[in-house]
């Protein structure tokens, strides 16, 4: 097996290159077309062969959605001898946060962070005090805490309130969830330079 350095999110030691989820749940951000061949493609057992894939080149961390799908495929990666950890994104259509966390939890995460998605929105809505809220029953339960998100405004936010181990920054900020949490498939998304060039000086801060 090859050996990929590796970093610390909090008490959490990462492989510094990570496998990430979005094909695996049909989120291209291209088109509905491209998510639907996403999803068609990414069979439960294709799932656990890219794992397997990705374990045997040496990366040790996973970062997908925490919902039924792929908790489901991670059981079958798990009870087939896969080792790689997981770092959970909550889901953005649960209940609440609090669910979210703790069915991330319940299903085998090593960390956790707040959906981008809902951290934008909470931020923009004054929702302060439901991010502090997650944030510390991640901290409760005893796993590395962190955000997403794709408005500089998040990370502001967070730097002064939240207790947190890591950030999930986006270089790019498609499409304003303000109003609404959820990404909508097939939705036009905007990839502007001047959003890159936003985040490279907030990740240099």
């Amino acid at each position: 097996m090859m050996q990929i350095p590796t970093v610390r999110l909090g008490s959490l030691e990462v492989s510094r290159f990570i496998i990430g989820g979005n094909p695996f749940s049909g989120f291209s951000h291209q088109s509905k077309d491209r998510d639907a061949e996403m999803r068609a493609w990414y069979t439960d057992e294709r799932i656990v062969e890219t794992l397997f894939q990705a374990e045997a080149l040496g990366l040790t961390t996973a970062i997908l959605r925490g919902d039924d799908h792929i908790a489901r495929c991670l059981a079958e990666y798990w009870r087939q001898g896969g080792t790689m950890r997981w770092v959970a994104q909550t889901a953005s259509q649960a209940t609440t946060q609090m669910d979210a966390v703790r069915f991330c939890v319940d299903h085998g995460a090593s960390a956790c962070y707040i959906h981008g998605g809902i951290v934008d929105n909470y931020v923009a809505q004054g929702r302060g005090d439901d991010l502090v809220q997650a944030v510390g029953l991640i901290r409760d339960l005893g796993l590395p805490a962190g955000i997403a998100g794709h408005e500089v405004e998040d990370f502001r936010f967070a730097e002064e309130h939240l207790d947190l181990d890591f950030y999930m920054a986006c270089y790019y900020n498609p499409s304003s969830r303000a109003a609404s949490p959820h990404h909508i498939h097939g939705a036009e998304e905007r990839f502007a330079p001047e959003d890159r060039a936003e985040r490279v000086a907030l990740i240099q801060t």
